[in-house]
């Protein structure tokens, strides 16, 4: 569905995933590189490329070698907040999108701002993996940057075949799952409505790129009585000595 949707819609970005963080400390630029370069070399899955014009239905190919595209920007005397470079260096990324057919749909830059600060910014296309696997690869990524640092060899954990779950998902009847979705959505004419989870925590930032939500408090209960405490809010009492109590440790 998504590369359908990219080649119907090539100007659309819906489908181009970007992720950014703020690295601190004594990093080895090469070694990371060569950490991500590693995951794309293990995971078939980060080499394909799609392909329409030359078959009749869209092929998903997965090329022998591809080298992951990678840009080091020195950032440390642009005159400028690096927010706002930042800013413009999305935009101009995200413009630029993938073309389908060129492999991998992934690509990476990181900004130098000093010795020891740098932006790292990893862009790819949603075909390639959804929001469950960032976490495997970000993982991988970190055990063969830690490996180089400490000069031994990293051996990353096989993976099934990419190719075999191609195969079991041709080999699936169609018309059957329809008609078991019909069944199981049968009756549903509207979307699910949910209601936010109050927080006690109250407004959180989530820092990467994304947005400050705001998180509604619950309605209040109609038969407390005023000044009354509920389970919730009523402050459990704490042994021991109050000489850490209300500090806070920033990492």
């Amino acid at each position: 569905g998504m590369v359908i949707h990219s080649l119907y819609a090539p100007e659309s970005s819906v489908y181009f995933e970007q992720r950014y963080c703020r690295l601190q400390g004594s990093l080895e630029p090469a070694y990371f590189q060569q950490a991500w370069q590693a995951v794309v070399d293990h995971y078939p899955v980060l080499r394909t490329a799609f392909f329409s014009e030359e078959f009749e239905k869209p092929l998903q190919a997965v090329m022998t070698d591809v080298v992951l595209p990678w840009t080091h920007l020195d950032w440390r005397d642009i005159g400028v907040e690096p927010q706002a470079k930042l800013a413009e260096y999305l935009e101009g990324d995200r413009a630029q999108g993938f073309a389908l057919d060129q492999a991998p749909l992934m690509r990476c830059t990181l900004s130098q701002l000093t010795n020891e600060e740098f932006i790292f910014v990893w862009s790819h296309h949603h075909a390639l993996m959804d929001g469950w696997c960032n976490a495997q690869l970000l993982r991988d990524v970190m055990a063969v940057y830690d490996g180089l640092l400490q000069g031994r060899r990293v051996t990353l954990a096989p993976s099934p075949a990419y190719r075999n779950y191609i195969l079991w998902l041709q080999q699936q009847d169609s018309d059957q799952a329809q008609t078991f979705w019909q069944e199981q959505l049968a009756g549903i004419s509207a979307p699910t409505q949910f209601r936010p989870l109050a927080s006690p925590l109250g407004k959180r930032r989530l820092r990467g790129g994304n947005a400050e939500p705001e998180i509604t408090p619950p309605p209040p209960n109609p038969k407390q009585k005023e000044g009354e405490q509920t389970p919730q809010n009523t402050p459990k009492k704490r042994g021991g000595k109050r000489g850490g109590e209300g500090e806070k440790k920033e990492k």
